[in-house]
């Protein structure tokens, strides 16, 4: 008989996260890599503002707050002092695509040694769902009177193309399942340093 059992690489503190919203499975699956890597002890993550400042509550591993969009920053500089640790930013597409987007292509330039968790639902949720930089073209948000349209919205794949020409880089794309990521392909670009 099999028998789940919570990884140890989160706490036991309730998720309090929106009905529907997927940054428990994504808690789930880092954690869950994280224990079975053994690399709970030597990682720190990173948290910035919006509803991805609440993972510091559930991931069992070091935690430090950020500013709003600078969690790359924040990262840069503890990998820097902490070189032999794992460092990784669990960012929100308000947060990271939007005021934290020059942090991530600069540190992607650099070639930082760090993991940027991209949590991407299309829309500012923790504030109501307005519009994010990452909202589908046509997709209509919850003021209903407004949506994205192609030749005054850019496209959300413009954020991954950003951060492609970069020196080192591996980015993945992924959906989680849910009805609102059914347009995501699991697809992964990778290319080597110069």
């Amino acid at each position: 008989m099999i028998k789940y059992q919570k990884t140890r690489g989160l706490t036991d503190t309730p998720l309090t996260y929106c009905p529907g919203c997927t940054h428990g499975i994504v808690h789930k699956l880092v954690a869950e890599v994280l224990d079975e890597m053994n690399l709970l002890e030597q990682t720190i993550g990173v948290a910035s503002v919006g509803c991805s400042v609440f993972s510091y509550e559930f991931f069992n591993c070091d935690m430090q707050q950020a500013a709003h969009g600078r969690a790359c920053a924040v990262a840069t500089g503890i990998k820097r002092v902490l070189p032999d640790n794992i460092v990784f930013t669990y960012q929100g597409d308000g947060d990271l695509a939007s005021i934290g987007i020059a942090e991530t292509i600069h540190a992607a330039n650099r070639g930082e040694n760090i993991t940027v968790i991209f949590v991407n639902n299309a829309i500012y949720g923790m504030t109501g769902g307005q519009m994010a930089p990452t909202t589908l073209i046509g997709q209509k948000n919850d003021d209903e009177s407004r949506r994205t349209r192609p030749c005054r919205d850019r496209q959300p794949d413009q954020n991954q193309r950003n951060v492609l020409p970069n020196r080192r880089r591996q980015i993945s794309r992924a959906s989680d399942g849910h009805k609102s990521c059914q347009h995501s392909k699991n697809k992964s670009s990778h290319q080597k340093g110069v």
